[in-house]
């Protein structure tokens, strides 16, 4: 992994962590679900290629996908399942 792509990288986890806190906890997003979509695959091919994924990476939240049933029934399911699907 080269430095670009390590610093790149960083700026993806951290914006996307961003985003989800303000949409998960505030409930008042910054972002589209496009925008944050875009940026997730964009982590995602990133970390295919580079081999490497950061501790605190979004893509290791929904990994298997264990959800409550609460957590499918709220508003934001739409975005809870997109994720899961993408893990």
């Amino acid at each position: 992994m080269n430095e670009t792509q390590n610093k790149r990288m960083r700026e993806l986890v951290d914006t996307l962590n961003k985003y989800a806190y303000e949409y998960y906890v505030l409930d008042n997003p910054s972002v589209s679900d496009r925008e944050y979509d875009a940026l997730y695959d964009e982590l995602k091919k990133l970390e295919s290629e580079t081999g490497v994924r950061f501790n605190d990476s979004p893509t290791r939240i929904f990994t298997g996908c264990t959800v409550s049933i609460n957590a499918l029934r709220t508003k934001n399911s739409k975005r809870l399942t997109r994720e899961c699907e993408k893990s």
